[in-house]
């Protein structure tokens, strides 16, 4: 006669089972995250590899300079970072504008926002090593959009557990340089500091982008893309890991 009864897995038998699982999704978070940071940062750097090309072209095409500008403000949907607080801001984005006989600066674009968590590396905090081009010690303090009459309102909006929307308007500061009618750039041939920097130089003129928790580690142990900017030519190399 056969028994009706089916058979069940063990205690001993699903407390494996458990651990196995848990084994796997241990190695399968760091990677799946790392795979996201990844896809954000290529997603950035091709994009932002083809704004020097055409900011060269349109100056030489136009006429007249181009300016770069490199913008930090406060984001709200990254932790630390508050809109009114200057001290948290991050670099998030950037735009190109045509530099009029006047002095005045049209947009040639809209502003590009950078992929969620990638920025520009500003570390070490007194080098920006590997962005000297919006490095205070080569390049200057950076710019005020509140005092400066050529900042337009950047139109990026955050919701707040209040329910009140903010918005980051001229509440920003950019760092930037021009590319020439000619093709050539207004950045000093060397990265020799400005007062105050001790004499300290660097190898060229550089922007790095890096993931947003990568941002002060070790260059070599992490992923970047790297854009060198020759000031005499305007001519543009990007470096990246594994890459040419």
């Amino acid at each position: 006669m056969k028994s009706n009864r089916q058979s069940a897995f063990s205690l001993v038998e699903l407390i494996v089972v458990a651990a196995v699982i848990a084994v796997i999704i241990g190695f399968a978070v760091p990677a799946a995250n790392n795979l996201i940071k990844g896809s954000q940062l290529t997603q950035g750097s091709q994009s932002f590899g083809d704004v020097f090309s055409f900011a060269r072209q349109s100056a030489m095409s136009r006429g007249r300079p181009v300016e770069i500008r490199f913008y930090r403000y406060g984001d709200l949907d990254t932790p630390g970072e508050e809109v009114n607080k200057q001290d948290t801001w991050r670099y998030h984005g950037y735009q190109l504008f045509e530099v009029l006989e006047n002095g005045a600066a049209l947009p040639i674009n809209k502003m590009q926002r950078l992929p969620r968590m990638v920025t520009f590396s500003t570390a070490p905090d007194n080098l920006y090593k590997y962005s000297t081009l919006i490095c205070p010690l080569f390049r200057g303090k950076s710019k005020l959009a509140l005092t400066d009459k050529t900042a337009p309102e950047i139109p990026v909006t955050f919701a707040t557990t209040k329910g009140t929307p903010v918005t980051v308007g001229r509440k920003y500061d950019y760092q930037s340089f021009r590319y020439l009618q000619d093709g050539s750039t207004d950045l000093p041939p060397t990265t020799k500091a400005t007062a105050g920097g001790a004499g300290q130089t660097e190898d060229s003129w550089y922007i790095t982008l890096v993931g947003l928790n990568d941002d002060g580690k070790d260059i070599n142990t992490i992923n970047f893309y790297t854009v060198q900017i020759d000031p005499i030519s305007g001519a543009t190399k990007a470096f990246r890991p594994g890459g040419s």
